[in-house]
């Protein structure tokens, strides 16, 4: 039992390290990021898309951090509403791609709401 309790501790260790890894990522893209936005030409209406793409995977990023952080519900669904949303707006003439996209949002609030109705509204999870 002591060496699971052991193995337990290094693992949640392991996973502190890698949401620090995470959010050092997220910053270092922000930085770098700033610099890229700032030579833009801000003319085309591709300046605009690159500054979501950045912004998104930025966010995707640090819900990343907080799913290794903390088992919720919460962050899942918030983690991939972040990669679905990252999706539409990046399509390319792909509408078949954006309404399924869609769909999935859809399912997934759904089973949003059908969970916190059924289990409250700490959803399902473990806090750490």
């Amino acid at each position: 039992m002591k060496k699971f309790i052991q193995h337990t501790t290094i693992l949640k260790i392991f996973e502190h390290v890698l949401a620090a890894a995470a959010l050092l990522a997220v910053i270092a893209m922000a930085y770098v990021s700033i610099i890229d936005i700032i030579a833009l030409d801000w003319r085309s209406f591709d300046a605009l898309l690159v500054v979501f793409e950045r912004i998104l995977y930025m966010a995707i990023g640090i819900e990343i951090a907080r799913l290794l952080m903390s088992y919720c519900l919460d962050t899942l669904v918030e983690l991939i509403a972040f990669v679905i949303a990252r999706k539409i707006l990046l399509i390319e003439g792909d509408y078949v791609g954006v309404l399924l996209s869609v769909i999935a949002l859809i399912i997934l609030f759904g089973a949003r709401h059908f969970f916190y109705r059924t289990f409250g509204s700490s959803g399902i999870g473990v806090e750490k």
